[in-house]
């Protein structure tokens, strides 16, 4: 057999995760590999998820990783490790908390209730409490009592509010303790405030892997992912409230300030009274430093030195990355991680999170996790710059992020690149495309995203990949930013009391003044970094510039600071006194120093305002400008010598460029194609989704890209209907009722029928343990029959079709979503008229009690007609009809397809002479386009604007000419569910206008 060729190792590329969530066969996972080598990527993530049929970190766990390792190193390919079961980071799959209980984090409960006069309180949380403290009700001023065997009497005439402590292990199971073979749940998490506890868990992951195959660390194998990991994971119980804790934090706390937390545990849980209590926002202050660099420190530090010390490289993000609200925002970042830029200066690449297709210019409000509400959108600008900024200082080469996470079924390529656009122009180089699934069988397609080897669209990744390396490139190179942005992260701190039932200081509630002055720049086009506080303490000031590590900031934008450190302060007035331009927004520093700096003489700005986003950015220097109409939806990015320009918005931008940057200007379209040209500055035109890359002192003399400023006169090509071929067979999803057999009931004896929603929503959720058979009944109407019909099931739980009475159990592999698919040949029953449709099932083994632990089993998992046929829906009936002799112009979804999962290719003649230099389509929905004339392919394009280059084919001098245009559908057509079992909106798919030429 001849040895098979593979490409070298192509640096750039995506990164995707690759979940190894089912059962696991050699085989399968073969052709997997070859499938992700063959979309051009050629590094990812290994990821164990739900359903995992290994016994994760066992011996058979990394036996198949190591034979995977061997694979992937044949295919001049690297891996790299995600470093724990699902997520966040930090149980080994529940072993280090069942084996070193002594690790288990803990924190500090609170707990406020009312006291009656005369009333007793009775302790009853732990052995004794920390502390104890009561104040009468309507009273400022806590005053610490004592218990008497654990009881107080209130005795005092009046009533009282009791405010008491303890110390509280964490008593809940996590997904990385469950779902997988060998999982059981187990209840707690890591310590990640202790040292000792990281490398404990560790020794379960990082230091097996090395046992396994250390001659491969920093080649084959190149590093680690942590995900989300908490100083303190919780679960909010009412009346209850934490803050993290390890033991000998008392001491720390004490060693460093000189005073003891205990006392002061009101006021760093629940807002007090400032008169009262003039120090509660300095002890608020010191708590959190010295969290964020104990947390940082045992957690980041510790896995980033290992990484370094193994000769492979720690990457992955925090949780909380946002701030939004009027206070729950920077509540919940406090809580979950201290401070991020303290964590990521550590790891060799500092990462990011942000799900779904969402930027500062789009929000995607079926990911309501981020929030719904106008405005919402702003937050991913903290998101992306703050581990992009942190990467600038510590030196890291590479930037990455998770991101496209369990986008919508529905969500194609165009969407991911009008997002990377955004996210490579703020400094991410490496796009974990989150993720590839082993498996879509069972629950998995509601756990995950959009992309599947079943995507109409997939095929055409490799064009993505090709793009991804070009912004990636350009994202690994300097951000030329003259601006700062300070982070108000002191004032978080003071301002913040743990409690969620507490209230945050009104002027230290950042979210605003920060959220409007990031898009104000980000709108305005001037370039930014982050400006953190221990890199303000380390840089030096020259003259009007702030001078840090790749950095020479002559603007520092202080959004919301109220409470300011004596440092920080000195600092700040430092630059503005020698010539610095210093711009305070919201607020200036108001506490925290023992001696503020006069900051009157500095400009102070109302984010409020109407006028906020010119008069912040007047005078800010700037390398250039941009003028014309819907240039707040352009993103401008200045990295290198290189500009991008990103139309992020739905209309055509139109505007001119002013720049001090010298010329020439050699302009390229990335994705698109290879044409590069001289490019003209003052008409610059970019239709939705197209971006352009200008690189400065470059010679180019080509001809531009043909989708680039399209004109103004085309001819529309007038065919208004259209010749097609289908390269898969169609498919329908009648409505079904699902009734429970939980004793094996036959199905005449189902006491109760409950309906299903087309896309399979019931909302009655079971588990194998309820109920381990079940059935299905339903029905559609056959107005002409087709010559080919079977019945697609989602897997071999589906055991048994019965079609009109007549019954089918024997069923064949078949890949029509899944590999775990089965069909069953049903043609031979089927009538015209009224079909009546019944299944009988075992409940899934992945809806037991130890699987499901987080899941729902409320969706009935698709059962599809598969044929040809064309399929009409009217409310719950289904009928089959024909398929139409030829298709038009607008939605096929509305022409007999709205299931389809395959390609349709439309077919006209273009009359004799007609040799057009270009086709556009000006208005299209799909995954992909793909065009040819004659037989020859003309391009494939995966997002906008949708124009093919025409003049390299080969048009007949006489005769007509064929022209064929390929549209690639969508899973989400097929699939209605998303990540939750969220249902998203349907789009249309197909070519909305008329073809135009020219």
């Amino acid at each position: 057999m001849e040895k098979k060729i593979y490409s070298a190792f192509r640096e750039f590329g995506p990164c995707p995760w690759w979940v190894w969530n089912g059962k696991m066969e050699k085989p399968e996972m073969i052709r997997q590999l070859e499938k992700l080598k063959a979309a051009g990527i050629d590094e990812f993530f290994i990821y164990a998820e739900q359903g995992l049929s290994l016994n994760f970190l066992e011996d058979n766990w990394f036996e198949m990783v190591a034979w995977m390792v061997g694979e992937v190193k044949k295919r001049n390919m690297h891996v790299w490790i995600y470093d724990d079961l699902n997520w966040p980071s930090g149980t080994a799959n529940g072993m280090m908390v069942r084996e070193h209980p002594e690790f288990r984090s803990r924190s500090i409960q609170s707990r406020k209730v009312t006291i009656l006069a005369g009333d007793q309180f009775f302790f009853n949380e732990t052995c004794e409490p920390e502390k104890v403290f009561i104040r009468p009700v309507g009273d400022k001023t806590w005053k610490e009592i004592k218990l008497d065997n654990l009881m107080w009497t209130n005795n005092l005439g009046k009533d009282v509010e009791l405010l008491y402590f303890s110390i509280r292990f964490y008593n809940n199971a996590m997904m990385c303790s469950c779902d997988a073979n060998n999982s059981h749940a187990y209840r707690g998490y890591c310590d990640l405030l202790n040292p000792d506890a990281v490398k404990c868990w560790m020794g379960y992951i990082h230091e097996k892997y090395y046992q396994m195959f250390p001659q491969e660390f920093g080649k084959t194998v190149r590093g680690f992912f942590f995900d989300e990991p908490f100083t303190m994971h919780y679960i909010y119980v009412p009346g209850y409230m934490y803050l993290p804790w390890t033991p000998g934090l008392y001491e720390k706390f004490k060693k460093r300030y000189g005073y003891d937390m205990r006392d002061c545990l009101p006021e760093l849980f629940y807002e007090v009274d400032a008169k009262a209590y003039p120090k509660a926002e300095q002890t608020r202050h010191d708590y959190w430093s010295l969290l964020a660099e104990i947390s940082s420190k045992a957690f980041s530090k510790t896995i980033a030195d290992w990484c370094a010390a193994h000769h492979v490289e720690s990457t992955g993000h925090c949780v909380a990355e946002e701030i939004n609200g009027s206070d729950g925002g920077q509540r919940f970042r406090l809580l979950a991680n201290g401070e991020i830029h303290q964590h990521l200066k550590y790891h060799q690449i500092p990462g990011m999170d942000l799900l779904s297709d969402n930027t500062p210019y789009f929000l995607d409000r079926t990911a309501h996790w981020y929030g719904i509400y106008p405005g919402t959108n702003r937050v991913f600008n903290i998101t992306a710059k703050q581990c992009c900024s942190t990467a600038r200082y510590s030196g890291a080469k590479r930037v990455m992020a998770e991101a496209m996470g369990v986008n919508r079924l529905n969500t194609c390529l165009n969407r991911e690149k009008v997002s990377y656009d955004w996210l490579s122009g703020c400094g991410v180089s490496m796009l974990n495309d989150n993720s590839f699934a082993y498996s879509i069988g069972w629950y998995h397609k509601q756990g995950l995203g959009n992309k599947s080897w079943a995507q109409p669209w997939v095929k055409h990744y490799p064009v993505f990949s090709e793009y991804v390396r070009t912004m990636s490139r350009f994202a690994a190179e300097t951000l030329q930013a003259h601006t700062c942005v300070f982070t108000p992260e002191s004032t978080i701190r003071a301002c913040t009391p743990a409690a969620h039932d507490s209230v945050v200081t009104p002027d230290g509630v950042v979210a605003e003044p920060l959220l409007a002055t990031l898009d104000s720049l980000l709108r305005e086009h001037v370039d930014y970094e982050f400006l953190f506080e221990d890199i303000l303490r380390e840089a030096v000031i020259e003259k009007g510039v702030l001078k840090a590590p790749k950095s020479a900031f002559t603007t520092i934008i202080v959004p919301q600071a109220t409470f300011l450190p004596q440092d920080l302060a000195d600092k700040l007035h430092e630059f503005a006194k020698s010539g610095g331009n210093l711009i305070f927004v919201g607020t200036r520093p108001k506490r925290g120093a023992k001696k503020m700096p006069d900051f009157s003489k500095c400009q102070l700005l109302d984010e409020t305002a109407k006028d906020f986003s010119k008069a912040l950015t007047k005078n800010l220097k700037r390398d250039y400008m941009l003028s014309g109409k819907n240039i707040r939806e352009v993103f401008a990015a200045h990295r290198g010598n290189t500009l991008l320009l990103s139309n992020q918005g739905t209309d055509r931008a139109e505007f001119s460029l002013k720049t001090t940057m010298p010329g020439p200007i050699a302009a390229v379209t990335p994705g698109d194609d290879k044409a590069e040209w001289k490019f003209d500055t003052k008409a610059i035109v970019l239709e939705p989704e197209q971006s352009i890359l200008l690189t400065f002192g470059k010679e180019a003399k080509g001809e531009p890209s043909v989708s680039y400023k399209l004109p103004e006169k085309t001819t529309i090509l007038q065919a208004a209907k259209w010749d097609y071929e289908l390269d898969k067979l169609n498919n329908a999803r009648p409505c079904f009722e699902i009734g429970l057999a939980p004793n094996g009931e036959a199905f005449d004896d189902v006491k109760c029928w409950i309906p299903c929603a087309r896309d399979g929503r019931h909302g009655l959720d079971f588990s194998l343990e309820e109920c381990a058979e079940y059935w299905v009944r339903g029905e559609f109407q056959v107005k002409d029959l087709p010559k080919k019909l079977s019945l697609v099931v989602d897997s071999v739980d589906f055991h048994t079709v019965i079609l009109n009475g007549q019954k089918f159990t024997k069923s064949k592999e078949y890949f029509l979503w899944g590999h775990e698919n089965r069909i069953f040949d049903i043609a031979k029953a089927l009538k015209k008229g009224k079909n009546t449709l019944v299944l009988q099932a075992h409940t899934s083994e992945y809806a037991s009690r130890r699987i499901s632990f987080f899941h729902t089993n409320e969706i009935l998992e698709p059962i599809v007609l598969h044929g040809d046929f064309a399929v009409q829906y009217k409310e719950r009936a289904t009928t089959l009809i024909s398929l139409p002799k030829q298709l038009t112009i607008g939605d096929l979804c509305q022409q007999g397809l709205p299931n389809y999962l395959g390609d349709v290719t439309l077919k006209m003649t273009l009359p004799q002479g007609v040799a057009p230099k270009a086709i556009l389509l000006r208005d299209v929905s799909a995954g992909a386009v793909s065009v040819s004339i004659n037989g020859q392919s003309i391009g494939t394009r995966l997002w906008g604007p949708y124009a093919f280059d025409a003049t390299q084919c080969k048009w007949r001098q006489k005769g007509e000419n064929e022209l064929k245009i390929t549209l690639s559908g969508n899973l989400g057509l097929l699939l209605k569910r998303r990540y939750g079992c969220q249902k998203f909106p349907d789009y249309p798919y197909g070519i909305n206008q008329k073809l135009e030429i020219f």
